[in-house]
């Protein structure tokens, strides 16, 4: 009497079996990549939306420095040293630097391409009106909108308003506005500001 062997092999029911854990197993390894994926992506954000709002402290803090030091001219009345245009800033800023020295800055912040920089030199009443700038130093890169305003009274008797620019005035704005929009990842990362700039004591 012969006895019928079993052919080696998977049955059907085993074969279905190790098919579903196969896709179970890979199911769970794609969804950790997509997890690894995705936190990835949004700590690389927040690393760039940590950036440009750094940038855009660091702007704020030098505008709130500025001084209303008057500038010396021929007219009758003295223009302090402010001059405000819609893509760039010229003040002069008070350093503080600490037990070493301390003064005036003159400080200038606009665009350099598509950078965002400051200039800084030694303030000095005859070299207001001189073009040159000081030493470069870049305060963030990919800008794609950098825009200023300026809130204030062109002169005592007038009423404040918007405006942009700001040149030979009796005083510095009281307000500054800046809209500035970098690009980050693909993304427009938007940190604009207003800041409140220090008067002139009467």
């Amino acid at each position: 009497m012969r006895i019928a062997r079993r052919r080696a092999g998977f049955s059907l029911l085993e074969v279905l079996l190790a098919v579903t854990l196969l896709a179970m197993i890979t199911s769970a390894i794609l969804g950790g990549l997509h997890l690894g994926k995705r936190a990835w992506e949004t700590g690389r954000d927040y690393e760039s939306v940590g950036e440009v709002e750094e940038a855009a402290n660091a702007i704020a803090a030098i505008l709130s420095r500025a001084s209303s030091v008057a500038v010396a001219s021929g007219d009758e009345g003295q223009p302090a040293a402010f001059r405000g245009r819609g893509d760039d800033v010229r003040l002069v800023t008070i350093y503080e630097g600490g037990g070493s020295w301390a003064g005036l800055m003159l400080t200038e912040i606009g665009l350099s391409g598509r950078d965002l920089s400051i200039w800084t030199k030694v303030f000095r009443a005859d070299g207001w009106r001189s073009s040159a700038r000081g030493l470069p130093v870049k305060a963030l890169t990919g800008v794609e909108t950098f825009q200023l305003s300026y809130f204030g009274s062109p002169n005592p008797e007038a009423p404040p308003r918007w405006t942009n620019s700001w040149n030979d005035q009796h005083a510095a704005p009281q307000l500054v506005a800046v809209k500035l929009v970098a690009l980050r990842n693909r993304k427009r990362i938007d940190v604009s500001f207003t800041v409140a700039i220090r008067q002139r004591p009467d």
